[in-house]
């Protein structure tokens, strides 16, 4: 049986957080924290299926970039408490195939477009299913 949830939490900074580096987490990717220099490898990360940016028509193409997006994302607030990201939890039906998952599950497209009429930009990674009970969560 398929159980709902979902948490959305936020990425800030007086908790220490960056929105580069939980990208990068997230996607599994090589990615260098302008405002802090410091370099997020996570490109030897498995488990992650499939990864993109969404974003409204008319976007300028380097929203498309996550470095250059979440690099910008961070520049653009200067307090010390900023909220510079929000991550969704969305749980998927354990029931799905990964070809399912991966090509168009509705719940998570309906998350995403939900983020990005609210938010504006949004990145998806999706993670593969590794047992068949194990509860999985979809981070937007």
């Amino acid at each position: 049986m398929a159980i709902y949830r979902c948490e959305i939490k936020t990425v800030s900074r007086s908790q220490g957080a960056s929105a580069v580096a939980g990208a990068a987490y997230r996607a599994g990717l090589d990615v260098t924290d302008l405002r802090t220099g410091e370099r997020h490898d996570y490109t030897r990360k498995q488990g992650v299926v499939a990864s993109g940016i969404l974003a409204p028509a008319g976007s300028l193409e380097w929203v498309q970039d996550p470095a250059q997006l979440w690099n910008a994302a961070e520049a653009a607030e200067t307090r010390k408490n900023s909220v510079v990201a929000r991550e969704f939890l969305v749980s998927l039906p354990h029931e799905l195939t990964e070809e399912q998952r991966a090509d168009g599950d509705q719940l998570r497209r309906g998350c995403a477009l939900y983020a990005v009429c609210e938010f504006d930009i949004v990145t998806v990674p999706l993670p593969p299913t590794k047992r068949p009970a194990e509860k999985r969560l979809v981070q937007i």
